[in-house]
């Protein structure tokens, strides 16, 4: 019995260890989770957003903005230190809301904060964008301290140059936000320092309408004095509407990632390069590639900073995944890429990753092999699972419908969702790797979709789609939760950013159309908001709501669309040109007989 028992115990400690083993190596399989809530050692939400990194003796610093409070400055500018990127310990609050000017606290604004180290006086400098709660202010913040993650010490507030510049539009720019008199404002910005020890200010100014780059002086407290246009500052990107810039070197190259202006909701990056920082700037394109390639995968770029260990060309593209009305919610995307020999590079998305990405950018890939359809004659009513063998060296995988590219994932699968009666397709999947090498198709999969007795539309995909900003978004409204139409709820439906345009084609196969619409309630501009609801059948109008604003109940819409061949849904601005209303259509489905 003893001998029974010590063997069980000793059987049950060994099979406790391999499982805790196995665990550890599932947790450290992927370090990097893009889009969703990080968190650091103590096992709290990371709150840095807007962010940079400070690498000091052997330890990285990432400050940022702290949001767990919601919108405005509640908190101040946060600071996690880690030695691998992978592990985060937080540092605390290094510069307290309470710190800034009066102006700033509590409904102000503090972002993009970024710290350097200024070898010539051993102190840290921090510059921020402070700004009113409405964006009327637009000046910079600086702060010092002695030590990476010791409080900063505010030292000023200011707008750095002063330039009349001359443009037709420049009149009511100027005038609004008062440039002649306080300075051209500042707002998106970053830092950089060159191996000379000389470091730059890197802005979006001219409210906003052009990129400045200006020289700081010996103690990174300021521009350099005097200030002259050409010499110790340009105007990198003039008249291009550029903000979060992210610069960095490589080879003697000078880079940098910038966003387009559509507030808290994405659009497509763009790549510069440069020969010197104050140098002539080359706009190159969208580095990304991809689906969402054109909205920088849902996220706006923040820094960019070479891979711990890696060859000099490998490197991280730091971005927010912003909530704009619910920043506490705001999560990641860093995502891994790697300099050709030529110059270029490209950002590809990865919903997870390691560092082992990098080994195998330059790796021949094999063509993934599909599994067998799971139906007999490929005949489906439900979503499908596709699902491949592992490639080796590859980074993520393609996912193409009928030769196009419909979705990336590093996993080796994928669901596909429902499809409108009477369609085929035929899948297959190509496998890449980081430096944009990829591999033959996959021997194709076809998938056909017959009738069931009713589909809801925010269970299949549209076979088109356009809005005034953002995503369409299925069974959730443009921001997070749940649709909702005044103090009505609905589990299904679209949510929509007005004006928009849905289209379907429903070939003949379905007999009604039904749905409820209505305004969603969005808390910043709800008191402004005003959509009519149209649906088109074949051309011709079947319904309409008459103006609606978030006071309205909901509508039903309920039509027959027998025989009919195409299906438009259209959400207008009302007339009042505003295109950022939030329009949803709730459990809206197709039905048969």
């Amino acid at each position: 019995m003893k001998k029974t028992f010590l063997f069980c115990f000793i059987f049950t400690i060994l099979l406790s260890c391999k499982n805790s083993e196995n665990k550890n190596s599932e947790k450290s399989e992927f370090n990097f989770l893009s889009g969703t809530t990080w968190l650091d050692t103590e096992g709290k939400p990371i709150e840095a957003h807007g962010g940079g990194i400070l690498l000091h003796e052997g330890t990285y610093y990432w400050y940022g903005e702290n949001h767990a409070l919601g919108k405005g400055n509640k908190t101040g500018v946060s600071c996690y230190s880690s030695k691998d990127l992978k592990e985060w310990k937080n540092e605390g609050v290094v510069l307290p809301k309470d710190s800034l000017p009066i102006y700033y606290r509590d409904s102000g604004v503090c972002e993009r904060p970024k710290v350097i180290f200024n070898e010539a006086t051993r102190k840290f400098v921090m510059w921020m964008h402070l700004d009113a709660e409405d964006y009327t202010h637009a000046f910079a913040g600086i702060a010092v301290a002695d030590g990476p993650a010791s409080k900063f010490k505010f030292v000023k507030s200011m707008r750095p140059l002063k330039f009349d510049y001359k443009s037709s539009e420049s009149g009511d720019r100027i005038a609004k936000m008062n440039e002649k008199g306080l300075g051209n404002t500042l707002r998106d910005m970053n830092l950089f320092v060159d191996k000379d020890q000389k470091a730059y200010i890197i802005y979006a100014s001219e409210n906003n309408v052009s990129l400045y780059i200006a020289r700081l002086n010996r103690e990174y407290t300021d521009v350099e004095r005097p200030d002259i246009e050409g010499k110790t500052w340009i105007r990198a990107l003039p008249f291009q509407m550029r903000e979060a810039p992210a610069p960095f070197k490589y080879n003697g190259k000078y880079y940098m990632i910038t966003s387009g202006l559509t507030g808290w909701l994405p659009n497509p990056a763009q790549m510069h390069i440069a020969d010197s920082m104050l140098g002539s700037w080359k706009t190159l394109g969208n580095p990304c590639i991809g689906p969402l390639a054109d909205m920088t995968f849902n996220s706006q770029s923040t820094f960019v900073l070479h891979a711990p260990g890696q060859k000099e060309n490998c490197f991280i593209f730091m971005a927010d995944r912003w909530h704009g009305n619910d920043l506490q919610k705001s999560s990641f995307v860093w995502l891994p890429f790697v300099i050709q020999p030529e110059g270029n590079f490209v950002i590809q998305y990865l919903d997870q990753w390691n560092f082992d990405v990098f080994e195998s950018s330059f790796t021949e890939l094999e063509a993934p092999i599909l599994d067998p359809i799971k139906s007999c004659s490929g005949e489906l009513t439900n979503s499908y699972k596709l699902v491949w063998k592992k490639v080796k060296a590859a980074c993520n995988y393609s996912v193409l419908q009928n030769g196009k590219t419909i979705h990336t994932t590093t996993k080796t699968e994928i669901e596909i969702r429902r499809e409108l009666a009477g369609r085929a397709y035929n899948y297959s999947v190509i496998a890449n790797n980081l430096s944009g090498g990829t591999s033959k198709p996959s021997d194709p999969v076809t998938l056909k979709w017959c009738k069931a007795s009713e589909i809801y539309l925010s269970e299949t995909e549209p076979d088109f789609w356009k809005q005034g900003w953002g995503l369409l978004q299925y069974n959730k409204p443009i921001e997070d939760g749940k649709i909702t139409i005044v103090d009505k709820k609905f589990e299904k439906g679209l949510g929509t950013h007005a004006p928009s345009e849905i289209v379907y084609f429903l070939n003949g196969h379905y007999e009604e159309f039904q749905c409820y619409v209505g305004v969603d309630a969005f808390p910043a501009f709800s008191d402004k908001s005003l959509v009519e609801f149209l649906v088109y059948v074949d051309g011709k109008l079947a319904f309409q709501s008459g103006l609606m604003n978030v006071k309205s109940p909901s509508k039903l819409c309920k039509i027959k669309v027998t025989k009919a061949n195409i299906l438009k849904l259209i959400a207008t601005d009302g007339g009042n040109g505003q295109d950022w209303d939030h329009a949803n259509w709730a459990e809206a489905k197709l039905t048969t007989k």
